[in-house]
């Protein structure tokens, strides 16, 4: 089941998002545009540029992870129904408390999703 950005507070947060990337440029570079300002919106560092295929069952999750434990995968999946129930800031902060691997992956399915959100709504380009 694939979910959908249907909250107030990431509403108003993904309008914000696509604001800032048009307003610095950001639209260009695509995907590593996004990871950039969630960066600095959340605190949480981006770890490079890693694979943004799915993870084997899950097509919410980078396929780096696909040889982590159960545990490291239901975390991060767990953060990102956070994101989108209780905004980006809250699961950032409740993922800066977990392993690099967790936050790496957390950082990059949010901006994977955020991205494909953003460009299907015709925010970016």
């Amino acid at each position: 089941m694939e979910q959908r950005f249907e909250h107030a507070a990431l509403e108003q947060e993904i309008k914000q998002l696509a604001v800032e990337i048009k307003e610095r440029g950001l639209a260009e570079k695509g995907k590593e545009g996004i990871r950039a300002v969630i960066q600095e919106k959340t605190g949480i560092p981006a770890a490079g540029s890693q694979s943004s295929q799915s993870a084997s069952g899950s097509p919410n999750l980078p396929g780096y992870l696909a040889k982590e434990a159960p545990e490291v995968k239901l975390k991060v999946e767990k953060l990102l129904d956070m994101a989108l129930h209780k905004g980006l800031k809250a699961a950032a902060n409740e993922a800066k408390g977990t392993n690099p691997i967790v936050i790496d992956a957390f950082h990059d399915a949010l901006a994977d999703k955020l991205y494909a959100e953003l460009k299907a709504r015709g925010l970016i380009n």
